[in-house]
Parts: structure tokens; sequence; C-alpha cells
């Protein structure tokens, strides 16, 4: 009967010291990803700049997270109230959550710097394009710039010779001073 009484015990006392979370509290690893969505877009929010704009924004995605984890704002509320009287939990769960953050923003600094390559690659492209095409305009535009010269200057020399065989110019006079 001793041997019963103290396993019993010891079974209380197992379970009472465990890691169990109260009813109502959301447990540690769904926490962690609630957190970690209402991270991400209090961040995408704090980017609106009208703020009213901003609280409905917010408001409209914190209600899709709570969707999508089947939870409510009280009992989030009351789950984080819960674990910030845990502080070793809630330091765990944080560090969790901001190596998610960091990874997230290796992983966005990556796709906008493949993004910007394609751009200025894209963009490269068009500027040696345009580049050829105005090179090609301006030779034909000095070609027929550099023809109409000569047409001008042979119609210019040939109106000079017909003159002077007119005219006949002779050498002025040198005057006396």
């Amino acid at each position: 009967m001793r041997k019963t009484f103290l396993s019993v015990i010891l079974c209380i006392f197992l379970f009472a010291c465990g890691n169990s979370v109260p009813k109502g509290i959301i447990k540690p690893d769904k926490m962690e990803n609630v957190i970690y969505d209402v991270h991400v877009v209090d961040g995408y929010v704090s980017m609106i700049y009208p703020e009213d704009s901003a609280k409905k924004v917010a408001s409209a995605y914190y209600k899709g997270i709570y969707k999508k984890f089947d939870t409510d704002s009280a009992q989030f509320t009351q789950s984080l109230a819960y674990y910030s009287k845990k502080p070793l939990v809630l330091e765990a769960m944080y560090k969790h959550i901001s190596a998610k953050l960091n990874a997230q923003k290796k992983y966005m600094e990556k796709r906008d710097s493949i993004e910007l390559k394609k751009v200025l690659k894209q963009d490269s492209i068009k500027l040696k394009a345009k580049k050829e095409k105005d090179s090609i305009a301006i030779a034909k535009k000095l070609k027929a710039d550099s023809l109409a010269k000569k047409i001008k200057l042979k119609k210019k020399s040939t109106l000079f010779k017909k003159k002077v065989k007119k005219k006949k110019i002779t050498p002025k006079k040198q005057e006396r001073f």
C-alpha cells in the first residue's frame, strides 16, 4: 500500500511539474507561429504611412492570422500574458522567431537582388538596342548631311567659277598713303 501511495504521489508530482499548458492557452509551438505572423504583419503595417489606413489593414491581417491558427484575439492576449510570466519559455520562443525572421530577411534580400539583376539586365539590353538604333540613325543623318554639304560646296564652287568668268576680277590698285 505504501508503494502504491508513493507511486501515485510521484505521478501527480511529475504531471504537475511538467510543461503542461492550462486550458485556453495556445500551445508553445503554435503560439510561436502566431507571434511570428503578428510580427510580420506589424513590420508590413509600419511601412504604411497614413495611420488610419494602417490600423484598418492591420486589423484585417490579424483576423486572418487568428483564423489561420483557429484562435481569437482574446485567447492570443491571454496566452501572451501567460507566456510573459514564463520568461524562459518566451525567450526560447523569441529565439526561434528571430531565427525565422532573419531567414526570411535573407531570402527576401536574395530574391530582391535576383529581381534587380533581371531588371538591370533587361534595361541594359534595351539600352544597348536603343544605342545601336540611335547610332544607326545618327550615322544615316551624318551621311545625309555630309552629302548635302558636298552638294552645297559643289554648287557654291561652280557659282563662284561662273561669277569669276563673268566679271574678270582684277587685283585692286594699291593705294598710297
